[in-house]
């Protein structure tokens, strides 16, 4: 990210000289970069923020913006000093000509994150940094172009110099661009002028251009609008996998399968570089099935044995190309009989092993035999569809039962002997791994009573019937009977570990999708296998299918920004004029009211909001085309909320102008002209 602004800062500063083609109006707006970065750092101390990635990406993202507020005020000197002003004059009468239109436009890029700033979601917490590292650049940014700029600029710009050389005259001209550019700029203004003509006619053209213009918007955003995304993954370096065996492995069998995936991984950890890694021969995509063009060395690789499972770490020695990693993992796993994993890239943002767009898949009922049945049923169609090594299950192997030994109490037996349920229980537990009969306090601190035979008398389970308890007969006399003659031991089969969900029984899935489809996608594709397995009679109606995680956390934001729209009913309309995409126009409109002192000259200027939107999904579109993995995330829905307060600013310029000839406002600060018509 720090490399990102450093770069940022210096496309700005390339791109002003080409359109300025000046090196010292280039310095002095430049000048506004660092000033307005350091000065947010001495923010962020302030208020008590760390500087992390979010952070930068909101520096990063403002320094295209810190520089908007510079330019306006020298270009506006600029053309002073060629009215044949002194520098002096025309800092002082250029900067403060356009004081009004550049508050304007900073204050309604700050005011769309008021809105923002509410959202109590986990997004929000995302969003509060990057809010306050723009809020304060561009506010600093204000400051920068109504200080630092006229003074610079009346000490070192100068009157231009019309005795130059062809060849300072050919380069500065562009090679004739920029005649070319003003010839098109002309006859652009002689175009809108003409539709701005004072007649009936001049009147319906405008209307229906205006309205063609936002329903083609309109449009054209629900058409581009790319399915959504939670976060993106980043480029985290580090791969996570995770193997499930079966039941009841011993120390040296999971020894075995540890040595048995260190045969397959230790050729890519002896790999110099990803030349040799992908020399050891094909490697194919777990989830695409497709070979990987390149594969990189493994840096480091470590895993750990642990009850039902085991866990890897690996990272990459190529930190640009980390994915492949995980194939190499799934490639291990896959060699291990009756046993089956997972791997992922550990996401930048999340907080799990998954990815920040994996999907949780919650299978819930009363009756665990009935989960279980629909679990495995929606569990098969999972792992075709997303490939095995993309499914994980919670509890691991839910379907895969232990041994264990269940205790029948003989009831007219205990009856006889006067013995409770409960009593039996306690006596079971105590002769074989303790049962807990109370406790006390000592020096303030509780201490659990428990009961247990001497530990270093071993008991197998078949001698389980054979132990004693004590009992009184039918006279009264104390006897001593085999555990066996007052219970049977049954056989049976018991999950390893249990999961409930809000008191009812569960098996819950961690989907990975691959990187090219957005999370939205992915749960559409989960709905509707839900639906195969209940139509196929694989999943009873008395067991539910819920969304969680990441799935659920999008949903909430997108609530949160954009409302949720379900019909023309007061419900939704609510519910949208809540979201903070319309309440940030509002913002917006209320704010440019009340600089303007018009309601309607706002309006003019979110005219360019819809188009601007449509810009903003094109783009999305392209970069998707090109990287598929480019999706509609929170962020950048964010981006679209800050682009209400960014797209304006050419509009309020334009705005403000006009009004200033339409108050006979002429070049001059004492010129008094005729108002201009509209």
């Amino acid at each position: 990210v720090r490399e990102n602004l450093v770069v940022g800062g210096g496309l700005a500063v390339i791109v002003l000289l080409h359109f300025l083609r000046s090196v010292r109006p280039t310095v002095i707006i430049a000048v506004a970069i660092p000033i307005s970065v350091i000065g947010t750092f001495s923010v962020m101390a302030i208020t008590g923020r760390n500087l992390n990635v979010i952070s930068l990406a909101g520096l990063s993202f403002a320094v295209g913006m810190v520089v908007d507020n510079a330019i306006v005020v020298l270009e506006n000197i600029d053309r002073h000093l060629k009215m044949g002003e002194s520098p002096g004059i025309a800092a002082y009468r250029g900067a403060k000509e356009v004081w009004g239109a550049i508050l304007a436009s900073t204050l309604t890029t700050v005011a769309v994150f008021g809105p923002v700033l509410t959202i109590q979601e986990e997004a929000g917490q995302l969003f509060y940094d990057i809010a306050l590292a723009i809020c304060a650049a561009v506010l600093l940014s204000l400051m920068v172009s109504i200080t630092v700029i006229p003074s610079a600029g009346t000490r070192f710009l100068r009157h231009h110099r019309n005795d130059r050389g062809l060849v300072f005259r050919a380069v500065h001209s562009l090679f004739g661009l920029d005649r070319i550019g003003g010839f098109l700029v002309s006859a652009y203004s002689r175009m809108i002028y003409l539709l701005s003509h004072r007649s009936l006619a001049g009147i319906w053209v405008r209307a229906v251009m205006i309205a063609t213009i936002m329903v083609a918007a309109a449009g054209l955003s629900w058409w581009l609008m790319p399915p959504a995304s939670y976060l993106p993954d980043g480029k985290k370096n580090v791969i996570f996998g995770r193997m499930f065996r079966p039941p009841g492995y011993s120390f040296e069998q999971n020894y075995l399968i540890g040595q048995r995936l260190e045969e397959v991984v230790r050729p890519y950890w002896d790999a110099k570089d990803s030349a040799e890694a992908t020399a050891l021969g094909p490697l194919l995509d777990p989830q695409s099935k497709e070979p990987i063009p390149v594969v990189p060395a493994i840096d480091e690789f470590f895993f750990v044995v642990t009850r039902g499972y085991m866990f890897m770490i690996a990272t990459s020695k190529d930190p640009d190309n980390i994915r492949p990693i995980s194939a190499i993992m799934s490639k291990a796993m896959s060699s291990i009989p009756a046993a089956y994993g997972v791997s992922s890239q550990r996401s930048l943002f999340g907080r799990n092993a998954g990815g920040s767009n994996s999907v949780e898949v919650e299978v819930v009922g009363n009756d665990m035999n009935r989960v279980r049945l629909a679990a495995t049923a929606l569990e098969k169609k999972l792992m075709d569809q997303f490939s095995k090594f993309s499914v994980r299950a919670q509890p691991m192997n839910y379907n895969e039962a232990g041994p264990e030994s269940r205790i029948v109490v003989d009831q007219i037996r205990a009856k006889e002997l006067g013995l409770s349920t409960s009593g039996i229980a306690v006596a079971s537990r105590a002769m074989i791994d303790g049962a807990y009969v109370g406790d006390f306090n000592f020096n303030g601190d509780n201490i659990d009573m428990v009961v247990i035979r001497d530990p270093k008398i071993e008991v197998l389970p078949s001698e389980f019937p054979d132990l004693p308890v004590a009992v009184n007969d039918s006279d009264g006399q104390t006897v001593v009977v085999p555990l066996g003659e007052l219970v049977d031991f049954v056989p049976a089969d018991a999950s390893q570990e249990i999961l409930r969900i809000e008191e009812e029984r569960a098996v819950q899935f961690t989907v990975d999708p691959p990187r090219q489809m957005a999370l939205e996608d992915a749960e559409n594709l989960i709905q509707s296998m839900v639906a195969e397995c209940r139509a196929e009679g694989n999943m009873p109606n008395d067991v539910l299918v819920n969304m969680a995680g990441n799935a659920d956390k999008l949903s909430q934001t997108r609530r949160a920004m954009l409302g949720r729209w379900t019909g023309w009913n007061w419900e939704s309309l609510i519910s949208v004029g809540l979201g903070r995409f319309f309440l940030a126009l509002l913002i917006t409109y209320l704010l440019m009211a009340a600089l303007f002192e018009s309601f309607l000259y706002p309006l003019v200027i979110l005219f360019s909001v819809p188009m601007a939107t449509v810009g903003g999904f094109l783009g999305l579109a392209l970069v998707h085309h090109f990287d598929p993995t480019q999706q509609m995330d929170v962020l950048t829905m964010l981006g679209f909320i800050i682009l209400i307060g960014v797209v304006v600013n050419n509009a309020i310029l334009l705005v403000h102008q006009a009004l200033n000839f339409m108050r006979g406002r002429g070049e001059a600060e004492e010129d008094i002209v005729d108002p201009l018509p509209p």
